[in-house]
Parts: C-alpha cells; structure tokens; sequence
C-alpha cells in the first residue's frame, strides 16, 4: 500500500495553497487496496493539479494522486473507443496514435484526462464537438469499497454527475474515450476586427473546425481572430510537430514580470505580428501555445494569477461584454490575456458549465483589483442569467452556485445515494455537501 504523506500543494495559479495527506498509489490494484485498508471518509482525487482555484483542494484531508495509474487499456478501431487509466494526459492521447486525436483538447495537453471529465472542458471547437462528456462512452468509479462501471444507460444518474463533477461523486478508475480519426495538423488563418459587434458576428458563422479570439483589452478594442481547418494528412509532415520535444521552463522568480506599461506594448506588438499569422501547424500549436513553454504562471511572481472565465448568453451579449469590460476598468485590474470563445452545445453532466452563447476568459495579475473586479464580475453574470466555470472560479457565492447551477440539487442527490465520502475545499465553499 501507498504511504500517505503529508503534503502542501498548489493549483495552476499559484497564489493558492493547501495542506493534506496525500496518497500516490503506483496501479490499481494499489489504489483499490489501498482504498479499502484506509477507509478514508474525506477523499479527492486530483491528477496534475492544474485547475485555478480550489477544486483541486482538500485541505486537512486525504488526496489521491492519480498521475501514475497512466497505462493505455485498449483500442478497438471499429468505434474508436479508447480505454485508459485517469492518470493519463490530453498530450499522451496525441502521442497514442497519429491518426486520432481527442475529440476536445482544453487549454493545456498536461491535464489528465479523469481531470477533463470531472470539469467537463471544453475547447475551440466546442461549436462542432460539445464539451468532453459528449465523448465518454463509459466510466469506471471507485466509491469507498465499491466499484461501479457508468454510462449513459448503466447507472446513468451517476454517470451524469461524474461528468463535470468535480472529483466529488467517486474516483475514475478507467475511462471509454471516443478519439477522433483526424489529422495531427490544420491550417489556421487569421484576420483582425476592431469593433465588438463585428467580432460576435464572426463567430456566428460555422465555416471552420476550431475558432478563438484573442482580445486587446488594455489599448483600444482591438481583436484578433485565429481560425483553423483539419488538412489532408497526405500533404502534411508525418511526425507530431515537435510535440516530443523538451520544453523550456520558467524559472521561479521573487517578483512578476507583469506590469501595464510593459503588457500594453505587448499587445500592440502582437496585433502588428500575430494578425499576419496563415499557415500549416500541429494542431496542438495552434490549440496550446503556452505549452511552449512549462510553468509560464510563474512570470506572474510569487503572487501568482486570478482567471475569470464566464459564459454569456446571446442576449444581448455585446451589452454584457461591454459591462464586463467596464468593471475592469473601474476596479483598476490589470487583463494580462482575454480569450473569447463560442458555445453551441450545452454540455451533457448535471453540472457542465457550457450552455449556448459566448465565453470569455481573462487572466489577471493577482491582486485586491482583480479580486473586486472578479466578484463584480461574478454578480454582472448571475445577474444576466450567465454561468462561471467551476475549474476556475474563486469568488462564486453559494447562492450564486444554485441560482446559475439548476441542477445542483440532483447532483447533491446522487451523493447522498451513492453516499459518496469525496470532499474538496470548492465544494465546502459553495455548499455543496
């Protein structure tokens, strides 16, 4: 059996931290025993711990770590049905075959994948391909000394609330992944708009399989729109793109690297260089560019980072962004990279944060600024009828949590059915067990 040791952990902000006991189990088979010698009533699984906020979290509590149970189970190429371990990543999946590729990549290939379903994420082609649980075939959970296997038509209840669950309802022991028969590479063309109506009717056109807006939020409006098409693998490099490749890494630093002055300039450098971008890529270059390189947060310094990430509904969607901009400006807080995205389908688990309409995501340097900002933005969005990403939210209130979460109820029910001994500080924080 594993040792349980006593740890101090961080999330991707790294303005957070946590002390728990942690138990790194090898396989599972260890993980099973270990589960059942323990009988632990305070639990969380956790994979790379790559969430902003306190999802990840357990503080004084017991953590599973799960980046070792990584093992590919099997493939069967006639319904391309992957069958995998938690532990392994959105990168493995790329590194599996190069003639598949997951069906939804969120905004790093090192989370894992367990972690992808309990946040149900999403990514730039959310518009054709949903949000992830849309692709979960089956699940496999351990709850205590059981284990139970889930899908759409096998406990369908747990199942659903597995999916963007946030690690609450049992841990994952094995995922069915649908993959996708794709190419690795596609071809991404960019164009500029100045105006925020004009950017919102651009994405109201399906002309592309992925398609993002990076925004200019510290200069006047200004964004720059990257979409990008799968090419034909007959006319395209037969290796991963460099995806193998070590990386440089961040040093950490006793100061940030982030200040308005300086940032500003960097945007009006990338609107001149980045706008004139149209080329033939690895798909994870184009979907994961800040993988280039590891630990970038840390340029933030010892303070780390704040992300607000929330879904605007289209009515009047230019009104709320237009608000939502001006809460920034007001409370001082310093935008350091804003991204837009659109939602067409609604996500499948009973707390899935995608629903129709526009999301928008915007990292801060940490600070009281962004905090204010963040909270003011928090209400501009409940009030609105909107949603907050529970995988990064910090600030969300517990009635907040039920008025944008419906569901909320059902998934507390399915819980207490299956009597779930799974904790985590964001669900202490928003009420939730």
């Amino acid at each position: 059996m594993s040792i349980l040791t006593t740890q101090t952990l961080s999330n991707f902000s790294h303005h957070q931290h946590s002390t728990c006991q942690c138990l790194r189990p090898d396989s599972d088979n260890e993980l099973r025993v270990s589960l059942t010698q323990l009988a632990p009533k305070n639990i969380l699984p956790r994979g790379s711990g790559l969430s902003y906020n306190d999802c990840c979290f357990n503080t004084d509590g017991i953590v599973i770590d799960t980046t070792r149970l990584n093992r590919f189970l099997s493939f069967d190429e006639a319904t391309n049905i992957l069958v995998c371990e938690p532990g392994v990543t959105f990168r493995d999946l790329f590194l599996f075959n190069p003639n598949y590729i997951p069906p939804v990549i969120p905004g790093t290939l090192y989370a894992t994948l367990a972690g992808g379903v309990a946040n149900d994420v999403h990514g730039k082609n959310q518009s054709h391909q949903g949000s992830l649980g849309e692709h979960i075939a089956w699940l496999e959970l351990l709850i205590g000394d059981k284990c139970i296997v889930t899908s759409p038509t096998q406990h369908p209840d747990l199942f659903y609330a597995t999916i963007g669950g946030l690690g609450l309802t049992g841990i994952i022991s094995k995922i069915a992944v649908k993959m996708v028969k794709k190419s690795h590479w596609v071809c991404v063309n960019k164009h500029t708009v100045t105006t925020l109506p004009a950017l919102l009717e651009a994405f109201k056109k399906q002309d592309t399989d992925y398609k993002v807006a990076w925004l200019d939020l510290l200069n006047p409006f200004f964004a720059i729109i990257s979409k990008a098409h799968h090419v034909d693998p007959a006319d395209t490099p037969q290796d991963v793109g460099g995806l193998e490749r070590v990386l440089l890494s961040c040093p950490k630093l006793p100061f940030s690297l982030i200040y308005r002055g300086t940032h500003r300039l960097f945007n009006r450098i990338y609107q001149n260089v980045g706008a004139k971008s149209s080329k033939i890529m690895p798909l994870w270059q184009f979907n994961n560019p800040l993988d280039k390189l590891g630990q970038w947060q840390r340029a933030y310094g010892p303070k780390g980072l704040i992300q607000f990430q929330g879904l605007i509904p289209d009515l009047d969607a230019e009104l709320t962004l237009k608000a939502l901009f001006d809460v920034i400006k007001s409370h001082g807080a310093l935008p350091t990279l804003a991204v837009l995205k659109r939602f067409e389908k609604p996500g499948v688990g009973l707390l899935s944060f995608a629903r129709p309409g526009f999301t928008l995501a915007i990292d801060f340097k940490h600070n009281d600024a962004a905090i204010n900002a963040v909270k003011a933005m928090n209400d501009l969005i409940t009030s609105v009828n909107g949603n907050i990403y529970l995988a990064k939210d910090q600030q969300l209130k517990p009635a907040q949590f039920e008025l944008l979460y419906p569901k909320h109820q059902a998934f507390r029910n399915v819980l207490k059915h299956y009597q779930s001994p799974h904790h985590s500080d964001l669900a202490k924080r928003l009420g939730l067990l």
